[in-house]
């Protein structure tokens, strides 16, 4: 893309020079020096052969980039559906270990057929203790409590206070 760029800005020069020498071309021409011609012509045709190719490379670039973005775009695919699949995979093994841990506990022992989802039980709720306690921290507990704390009824304690107030005043 860089190099389609670089080419696409000599464009303008190039046929700026063209212009060019087809002008002295036409000026000699209408003076009658048919050296001075020949050399315009001549230097037109070069930058008119360099246009030709620099839009020739121009096209091939285009053509490149096409088929390299497509290819990206075949790549992306890939990793996206290697990462679901990886993602649908960690998660068979994971439910296979906790079957085969409950398969196991049931075969050793009555008492425990359960314990591994009890335990899974217990840290799933330490986790939502831990991150309710870190919101309520962070200011950002539950609405209903900060909306009874900020417009709660204090009058019991204004009164309190202006007793305590008025007492302070009249010593």
């Amino acid at each position: 893309m860089a190099s389609k760029k670089q080419k696409q800005k000599q464009i303008p020069s190039l046929e700026a020079n063209i212009r060019k020498y087809e002008s002295f071309a036409v000026k000699a021409g209408a003076a009658g020096n048919e050296n001075d011609v020949r050399e315009a012509v001549k230097e037109k045709l070069k930058f008119q052969t360099q246009l030709s190719s620099i839009q020739s490379e121009i096209e091939k670039d285009t053509a490149l980039e096409a088929n390299l973005r497509k290819q990206l775009s075949v790549a992306r695919d890939r990793i996206a559906s290697s990462s679901a699949k990886a993602d649908s995979l960690r998660v068979q093994q994971s439910s296979a270990k906790i079957r085969q841990a409950l398969a196991s506990n049931s075969l050793g022992s009555s008492s425990g057929n359960l314990s591994q989802l009890n335990d899974w039980e217990e840290k799933v709720n330490r986790d939502l203790a831990l991150a309710e306690a870190k919101e309520e921290l962070a200011g950002a507990g539950n609405t209903a409590e900060s909306l009874s704390e900020k417009y709660q009824d204090t009058s019991d304690i204004d009164a309190e206070m202006a007793k305590y107030m008025n007492t302070s005043k009249t010593a």
